[in-house]
């Protein structure tokens, strides 16, 4: 009984988008105070959680991962003015990468 339980429980499971983003920063510190600041828009817009990595060889190289509620509220605030404003703030460097994952 507790094992179809388990089983019918997976299936309802949702799937939260997660968006990736892989790049370089001008001075680590700096950028992580403006990150920090930023958290409460974040979930404003519907960001769940953020998990923040960085090199072990170049400390302003950055992999971050973001769970989002929806792909659109993701997009969204990833096209936002305000967003624009505070990656400029931050000192994100040209040439990031960003993509879109899913838990499989």
């Amino acid at each position: 009984m507790l094992d179809e339980l388990k089983v019918k429980l997976k299936k309802m499971e949702i799937k939260m988008p997660v968006l990736m983003v892989r790049g370089d920063v001008e001075d680590f510190d700096r950028w992580r105070e403006v990150f920090d600041e930023n958290a409460g828009a974040r979930t404003a817009h519907g960001c769940q959680r953020v998990r923040r990595f960085r090199s072990t060889e170049n400390p302003n190289h950055l992999l971050i991962l973001f769970d989002w509620d929806t792909e659109e509220n993701a997009k969204a605030f990833s096209a936002s003015p305000q967003l624009a404003r505070t990656q400029a703030k931050a000192g994100i460097l040209p040439g990031r990468e960003t993509a879109f994952f899913e838990e499989f």
